[in-house]
């Protein structure tokens, strides 16, 4: 329960998903705290995206909803608010793609979906639009933290692919659904703004169970994942993860406890080196075993990391 408790602490630091899943796996791969608490993280870091709730909740009881409107503004003439009033299919296409590519650039989920469900509540973005800018700004999210795997090694490789995917299935069963009970909804007019079934809380519901399946999903792999004997024979290539020290946003405690352990294990890696360079001269047999090969890639990812703090 203490471990479960720690984990949940560092998520809800963390204050988004990309964070939290990031910095579990740099402390899984770096061997900060136990392997078992980062990998709890891991499993748990869409509830990272609690923000979500009080901007939800602004923006539904918006006070400034009458001061000004787009319409007003641009007219209901103007081409831009006649697309963005018009749900038809190859718009929602644009739309999407829109989404995905600044998701990519900017890389916050949090100012777009902001901006989707603001619009949304003002009756100045079609339901159809807003849909498929939430599902481009997740699937954009996942994409690119998919593509970390790259630069991974050895098991964490493995992890973060394995989550990687399973984040990816969860957001296509919920994607699914969503654009099914969407078109439902529509055909049936079911949408009454004055009840519950208004548009605003679809699409809320849509961002709750894509979040409820990935996190799902990640537990229960991560129940079994934890319950798996380790092969002793096993030599897991670790550090692999010092490319993303360059590439993210981490917090200040992350980087303080990376910068002295990159500096303690480097420290014993050109030791072991060293020590294993004598025993091979004493025992030519050792040269089969993967050992120095580990030693020297663990060197070459320590020394990137240390460069990149």
């Amino acid at each position: 329960m203490k471990a479960i408790l720690f984990s949940l602490r560092q998520v809800f630091l963390a204050y988004s998903p990309k964070r939290s899943l990031i910095e579990a796996l740099l402390k899984y791969d770096f061997k900060i705290d136990e392997a078992r608490v980062n990998l709890m993280q891991l499993c748990f870091s869409n509830l990272a995206s609690w923000p979500l709730i009080p901007a939800l909740l602004l923006i539904y009881f918006d006070p400034f909803k009458n001061m000004w409107s787009l319409i007003k503004v641009l007219s209901f003439e103007n081409p831009l608010v006649l697309f963005l009033l018009n749900g038809h299919f190859i718009n929602m296409l644009l739309f999407f793609l829109i989404f995905y590519i600044i998701e990519w650039v900017i890389r916050n989920e949090y100012i777009l979906l902001a901006a989707v469900f603001y619009f949304l509540n003002r009756g100045e973005l079609h339901i159809h639009l807003a849909t498929a800018a939430v599902l481009a700004i997740y699937f954009s999210r996942l994409s690119y933290l998919y593509w970390l795997s790259v630069d991974s090694r050895s098991e964490t490789k493995k992890i973060w692919k394995t989550i990687s995917t399973l984040q990816l299935l969860a957001w296509g069963f919920v994607a699914f659904t969503a654009l099914s009970a969407l078109d439902y909804i529509q055909i049936n007019f079911l949408f009454n703004e004055a009840f519950a079934m208004s548009r605003f809380n679809f699409l809320a519901v849509t961002v709750l169970l894509y979040h409820v399946f990935s996190h799902l999903f990640l537990s229960l792999w991560g129940h079994f994942y934890l319950q798996k004997q380790q092969e002793p024979s096993n030599l897991p290539i670790y550090y692999s993860t010092a490319r993303w020290i360059q590439r993210f946003k981490i917090s200040r405690n992350l980087q303080s406890l990376l910068s002295a352990q990159i500096t303690r294990q480097l420290e014993k890696h050109l030791q072991n080196q060293v020590l294993f360079q004598e025993l091979k001269q004493q025992s030519p047999g050792l040269v089969k075993f993967s050992v120095e090969q580990v030693l020297a890639t663990e060197i070459s990812y320590l020394m990137v990391a240390e460069n990149s703090l």
